[in-house]
């Protein structure tokens, strides 16, 4: 689909659920979105506003939140994780979040990543530790380091921030 009929749906979206300003990047007329980015319409103007108040790289929370769940906040992970960033529940308890709300959820993942990037900041890519953490576990990074991390760990950092420009 050209960039132009996907930045005409974007708008049409964003004036349906909201009147946020949607941010769409793109090289040329003729690239495509990420599916994430087009699938993210109804959330995309919170996720921004989000992102600029927690000084975030754009479009990570939608990144992160299409890895998680697909953008279902309905979504439950066999280990418990809850809600469309998948929270285990003593993370939703520590943000004091119903993690099935997708606004909550969606402001503790921002304060949650910001607080990640902050804690490995003198790593040579502190956005991949802090994505590493908020899949993995802080305590399984903390104990065996990234070198170790599990596969689903190691790709889903990378995809990550290779999508959102953090690399």
């Amino acid at each position: 689909m050209p960039l132009v009929i996907i930045g005409i749906i974007a708008v049409i979206l964003a004036m349906v659920y909201g009147s946020g300003v949607v941010y769409i990047e793109a090289q040329s007329m003729t690239e495509l979105l990420p599916l994430y980015i087009i699938k993210a319409a109804p959330y995309i103007a919170e996720f921004n506003r989000l992102e600029t108040i927690y000084n975030l790289p754009r479009n990570l929370l939608a990144r992160v939140a299409w890895q998680e769940s697909r953008f279902n906040s309905a979504a439950t992970s066999p280990r418990g994780a809850a809600g469309m960033f998948q929270f285990m529940p003593a993370t939703a308890a520590e943000y004091d979040i119903d993690p099935r709300d997708w606004k909550q959820s969606a402001e503790a993942a921002a304060k949650y990543l910001k607080k990640l990037h902050a804690l490995f900041r003198e790593q040579p890519n502190p956005w991949q530790h802090a994505l590493a953490a908020y899949n993995w576990g802080q305590g399984n990074l903390a104990r065996k380091g990234i070198e170790r991390a599990p596969d689903e760990t190691v790709a889903y950092y990378r995809d990550i921030s290779n999508d959102v420009g953090v690399v």
